[in-house]
Order: C-alpha cells, then structure tokens, then sequence
C-alpha cells in the first residue's frame, strides 16, 4: 500500500541499456519531501521498469499519482493518466515539470485524466496537494502553484514562491528506485556514475530554452557542504565513482563552483565528474582549478558561430570566448563537448555555414560535437511565441491534440516536437546541412589521443586517473609511449 505513487513516463527508446539509465531526480526530490513527512510513497519508472503500471495500481491503491514528463513524453503522460483512471478513477492525477508548467491550460482543457497541474518547483506544492486529499487538512483552491478543474472551470491559483534554502530539502529518494538500472559509465571512462544537481534555475533566457521562464531567470545553489555529502553517499552506499553534474550551468558563479572544488579536496573525495558550463563564466585558471578537483569533460553550448545569431538568441557570449575555453581545455587535458544548433531565429543559410566552418576549423581541438539540425520549438520559449507570430504555429495549435512530424525524421530529430520552419531557412536548408554534418562529422580516438600530447595535458589524465579509476585513454596514452 502506499498513498502516493510517483510516475516516470517511458520515453521512445529501448527499456534496458548497456550503458544504464539516468535517475528522474525530480521525483525522487518529491518523493523524498513527502516520506520526510510520514506519507507511504513509491516510484514507478517506466523508461527503466518493465513492471506493468496496473499491477502496480491494483497492489499499492495509492490515493494520489504524481506523473512527471517532457514535451518529449507528453503523449505518454497523458496515456498513462488514462490508463490510472481505467483502473481507478478516484485516485487524483498530479502532472508536473516543464512542459505541464507552460501547458496548464491546455493540458487541463483536453486530457480529462489530469485533475491537477503541478507548475515550477514541486516538491512543497505535491505536498501540500497531499496534505489536501490524503489527509483533509485544507483546499485546492489554498494550494499556491497548481492548476486544476472547478466544475467545468479551470482554476490557475497564484505561483509559489521559490524555494531558497535547497539544502533544507533532503536527498533525492533514490532508496526507492530500482538501482540497478541507474549505473551507466562515465563517457570516455570505464566507472559507474549518477546525477547530481549543485543548483536550480539559469538568469540567462535563451532563445529556444525554457530554462530560464520556469525557474523565473532565478540561480539558487546548494552549499557545498551539502553536495559533497549527498556525493560521499552516493559513494559508500551506492558504489558510485564518478558523477555528472546535471546543473544548466554550474559555474553561473565562481564562488560555489571554487566552494564545491575545495570541499572536494578537503574531504580527499576523488571522483571524475563532468559538467555543462557557459564559455563566459570560465577562465583558464578556474578550469585548472575544476581539473584538480576532478573535473575531466565539460560541456557548453557555441550554438552558432555568428554573431548575429547569438545576439537574436540572447546567448550572452563571443566567438573568442568560445575559442578560449577550446584551446584551455586542450592545454589543460579537459574532454569538451561543443553543442550546436542549426535554424535559430533570423538564421540564414551563410550564417549556418559560418557555424558549418568554424568546427570545421577547431574539429582537431573538440573531443565530441553535440549538434542538432532544427531548433525544436518548446513551450515557454521566445522561440514559441516566434513561431505562433510568424505562422509557423498555428494560432489554434494544441499541445495537447495529436502530433507527428515526419519531416523531423530525416533530421534526426523529435518528430512529436514541432520544428521552427522560417521562410529564409526552411527543409531544404536543414536537410543541405543534415547532409553535411553525416558526412563530415568523423571523431575517432587517434585524433583524442593526439591532442592529449602535451605535458600539462598528460599530467591532467594523470590527476584525474591516479588512485581511483581504470583510465582506458590514459592506458591507451602509455602504451603508445607518448
């Protein structure tokens, strides 16, 4: 028995991965909030769990669902809402996270098997929402950040005040996962790995990013007291050995990001982890620092090599920044991933290519390239509002209704997510560039290996590799005599 089950939806993948899967971290922050305060809760995650959800439903009667999902997985949420409802309908069908937060309505007008949407953070909100239907103590109307049905109206009670101190918050629930699926290896190393979260929000408000709107352009961080023991537990219970920092950008500021090095070493926890960054919130010194600390892959978005573009986009950074954390990095014996992104608003075919030739110019110096042909229109997003003005979205266009895109499938990309489609940068240019980026996009492990030559390069593999982990290019490195 349990009074609430909290719901991972599955996204279109295989269940099962060599490489293993990554926690919902979300929902176990949730679940671990509610536990603390002595309700009965499970985790169901179907993208890694085969166990049939009626099963499940039939064994727990759980009174209350909190269902997660993406855009991505939204026809998947609101199946499994149904399938809830089929075989219970007096359980109340909580649906949260990003996309929910900016759909509410929507969501509300045309799935009946949604009662209430969880919108922005979600921990204090599905508790109070417990407190309501679980025990009776309270309304849904006193509940701040929720949507939800009055009868034949949709009610919008006001936002929640973020929440401040994260470290209040305990750790995410992962007691209540099946552990076993969450042990993928750490890219480029042969150790078992997690997620972790240093921070919440992004102030910067890309273009095609929601980031920034569900947080409310705010960056809250945990102290690095805090991180450190959540990762000395994730080492001694879980056998965890390496970690991944899943913040949008954990270098937003300079004192928590040298605070979490320091608390590292202090502690003499060695682990390798990797993190995404933004190119104008480093410098050399602070990445030699993060090395130090363990730090051997960074990732950071270019997006686009022209100026322009980057300004429409609202990025907030340079071409030269970008190449400085390149050539740092290499110097240094950081792994980089380089994100780029073809089709942003105003983009022209020539400004691609600058793009196009600019990796071209650094792809000797770039471990990995993360790119996407088509920027994907999201809910929440200038990109959003972008494309319902130039009629690239439909003005009744619902996120809620059926959709598939089979043009998307040729780039490779979602075809259940709409793709920003401009008069001067449509399918043709998406499909030259798709194109050119199968054909001339070749990494392969002698080039990584050449580029790790130098001294300071080989005594960077040498800290993060000595006294924790079986570093296979490092052993490639020596046996080669280089």
């Amino acid at each position: 028995m349990s009074d609430v089950l909290c719901l991972n939806p599955r996204e279109n993948k295989p269940t099962v991965s060599a490489f293993g899967g990554m926690p919902p971290l979300g929902l176990c922050w949730i679940a671990a909030v509610l536990e603390k305060n002595g309700y009965l809760v499970n985790i169901l995650d179907l993208d890694w769990d085969n166990t049939c959800l009626e099963s499940v439903i039939e064994a727990e009667h759980p009174k209350m669902v909190c269902l997660s999902g993406t855009s991505h997985t939204r026809f998947e949420s609101f199946n499994l809402a149904k399938i809830i409802k089929e075989k219970d309908p007096s359980i109340v069908v909580c649906y949260g996270g990003c996309h929910a937060t900016f759909t509410a309505d929507d969501t509300l007008s045309h799935v009946n098997a949604i009662d209430i949407i969880v919108k922005g953070e979600g921990e204090y909100t599905v508790l109070d929402i417990a407190g309501v239907i679980i025990r009776n103590k309270g309304k849904l109307q006193d509940v701040m950040g929720i949507s939800y049905r009055d009868g034949d109206k949709i009610v919008h009670n006001p936002s929640r005040p973020p929440i401040t101190d994260l470290d209040s918050l305990p750790f995410p629930a992962r007691h209540l996962l099946k552990m076993e699926y969450y042990r993928p290896k750490l890219e480029f190393l042969n150790v078992t790995s997690t997620l972790v979260m240093t921070s919440r929000g992004c102030p910067v408000n890309c273009s095609y990013c929601s980031a920034s709107a569900m947080w409310g352009r705010r960056y809250t961080t945990r102290s690095p007291q805090n991180v450190a023991d959540e990762v000395e537990m994730l080492i001694k219970e879980y056998g965890v050995e390496g970690i991944e920092f899943q913040d949008s950008t954990i270098t937003l500021n300079r004192d928590h990001i040298e605070g979490l090095c320091d608390e590292f070493e202090r502690r003499k926890l060695k682990f390798p982890w990797l993190c995404e960054l933004r190119v104008n919130t480093v410098d050399k010194d602070l990445l030699r620092r993060m090395q130090k600390a363990g730090c051997y892959y960074i990732w950071f978005g270019l997006e686009s090599a022209s100026p322009q573009v980057l300004k429409k986009m609202k990025k907030g950074i340079t071409i030269e920044q970008v190449e400085n954390v390149i050539n740092w990095a290499v110097e240094l014996g950081i792994y980089t991933r380089v994100f780029i992104t073809y089709g942003h608003i105003g983009e022209t075919y020539e400004d691609a290519m600058t793009t196009w030739k600019f990796v071209q110019k650094h792809k000797n110096k770039i471990t990995d390239l993360g790119s996407g042909t088509g920027i994907l229109i999201y809910p929440g997003t200038m990109v959003e509002k972008y494309a319902y003005e130039i009629g690239c979205l439909p003005s009744n266009f619902s996120w809620a209704t059926p959709y598939y895109n089979k043009d998307n499938e040729f780039l490779i990309i979602a075809p259940e997510i709409p793709v920003l489609i401009q008069p001067q940068f449509g399918y043709q240019e998406l499909h030259e560039l798709r194109n050119k980026e199968v054909s001339g996009k070749i990494w392969n492990i002698g080039e990584i290996l050449k580029r790790m030559k130098t001294k300071e390069g080989r005594k960077g593999l040498q800290t993060i590799a000595k006294g924790m982990i079986k570093h296979n290019i490092f052993r490639a490195l020596k046996k080669s005599g280089n």
